[in-house]
């Protein structure tokens, strides 16, 4: 890649406030009364949880979609 060439990316999540309400209705008067601030935090930590089960997950799909990835996750070094 060239120096100067910027990644692209693709978004993979979000948080709303709609997302918690599917999840705990019951406490809509509480969610309703989130802050942006509170929400923000609410995000950090559940971009921490999802961290590990994220590199689990993208690691278990692209052995299915890269044919080159052993399912432990090494390159097959006769393929490259």
């Amino acid at each position: 890649m060239v120096e100067a060439e910027q990644e692209r990316t693709f978004p993979v999540a979000s948080l709303t406030k709609e997302d918690l309400l599917y999840c705990v209705p019951e406490l809509e008067a509480h969610i309703v009364a989130l802050t942006d601030t509170d929400m923000a935090r609410i995000a950090d930590r559940l971009s921490d949880a999802l961290q590990e089960s994220y590199q689990l997950a993208l690691s278990t799909i692209l052995e299915g979609y890269l044919p080159i990835m052993e399912p432990s996750g090494d390159v097959d070094e006769d393929l490259v």
